[in-house]
């Protein structure tokens, strides 16, 4: 006998009783035992629950343990920060003088460009004084020359008759040398004029820049002595007093050339010559000792 049924929405025809009876048990069964394997599936998971909640516990416990030593971290990080705060105030109180050194060094950086500029300046000034003092020693000498042979040959006294010829000559050479130099010596008076001149230019500078380092040095030798910047001030002064001979020079070359100048060198002249007849009750003139 065939019948027909709907299970599960489905019509199944064909099957006999006894054949669909046997096949609807054991899916019965089959969904019971996938039911309590299930259900001891879910007791296990009740377990592995259980575990779980043990780990939140005891991560739970972890966290206010971390929770409670961060807050102590940060009351030290406070305390840390007060102290610091104390020492900071302490150390701007004690260590302000070398806060001054600071500032003072970067004063001596400041002079130093402006000193190096002027020194520049200076040096070539000190080079051309080399160049002129060279002019000076050879015109010293040639004065020199001149002066001691006009004053041994007598040339502003030349007696007609007296004088031998050579002895005029030499005179008149004499002459002719001098007037040669007082070109050479003119040339010379006008140099130095302009040395002069751009030494005074710079020289109010050299001045003032030498007044700030010997007052940096005066504040720095006791407070600051351990500063390395001090040994270059104290170089930078003993450059700006080796300057100071400029004017010594000048004013030594200056004398020399007034010298040249002041030297009275005439054309030679013939001196009337006296004769006996005319001198014959004259009575000699005693020179002074």
């Amino acid at each position: 006998m065939r019948i027909a049924l709907l299970w599960g929405g489905l019509l199944v025809v064909g099957l006999s009783a006894p054949a669909y009876a046997q096949s609807l048990f054991e899916r019965c069964e089959k969904e019971k035992a996938d039911i309590a394997s299930m259900k001891n599936q879910a007791v296990g998971m009740d377990g592995e629950i259980g575990a779980i909640d043990q780990k939140i516990e005891k991560i739970r416990r972890r966290l206010q343990e971390f929770e409670a030593r961060r807050a102590a971290k940060q009351r030290e990080k406070g305390e840390l920060l007060q102290n610091i705060a104390r020492r900071e105030a302490e150390l701007n109180r004690t260590c302000s003088p070398l806060r001054e050194c600071e500032k003072m060094e970067q004063e001596i950086e400041r002079l130093k460009q402006r000193q190096a500029g002027v020194a520049n300046t200076l040096r070539a000034i000190q080079n051309d004084i080399r160049d002129r003092n060279t002019e000076v020693n050879r015109l010293n000498g040639e004065v020199d020359r001149i002066e001691n042979s006009y004053r041994q040959l007598n040339c502003d006294n030349l007696v007609p008759g007296q004088t031998d010829q050579a002895t005029i000559d030499r005179c008149s050479a004499l002459f002719s040398d001098w007037n040669r130099l007082q070109t050479d010596i003119n040339r010379l008076s006008n140099s130095l004029r302009d040395l002069r001149n751009r030494y005074n230019q710079v020289a109010s500078q050299l001045a003032g820049i030498s007044a700030e380092i010997a007052r940096l040095l005066a504040r720095m030798r006791g407070p600051c002595g351990h500063s390395p910047r001090l040994a270059e001030l104290e170089a930078m002064e003993r450059d700006s007093n080796a300057f100071g001979s400029i004017r010594t020079d000048l004013d030594d070359m200056d004398r020399k050339v007034l010298r040249f100048k002041g030297l009275k060198v005439i054309q030679p002249k013939m001196r009337p010559m006296i004769r006996p007849a005319d001198d014959k009750d004259k009575k000699p003139k005693i020179r002074p000792h």
